[in-house]
């Protein structure tokens, strides 16, 4: 999960979660980025949709949770 404010551009803000392939690996990256004020006053909005959002498209790439894991 990372989370940046105006880090590269001036006014925008971006949430990324990773993406991980069917070996656990890091494949792609889901971003929400917009203008900083609303990135602000959303921010558990967007992390949340962003960090659900890279979890199922894992899934679809063949990712299994931790907790869906054969121990």
């Amino acid at each position: 999960m990372a989370v940046t404010f105006e880090e590269f551009v001036k006014d925008a803000g971006a949430i990324a979660a990773p993406v991980f392939n069917r070996a656990g690996e890091v494949a792609a990256a889901c971003v929400i980025a917009g203008p900083i004020e609303r990135m602000r006053s959303k921010r558990d909005r967007y992390v949340e949709a962003a960090k659900t959002t890279a979890a199922d498209i894992s899934v679809a790439l063949g990712w299994l949770p931790r907790e869906r894991r054969k121990r």
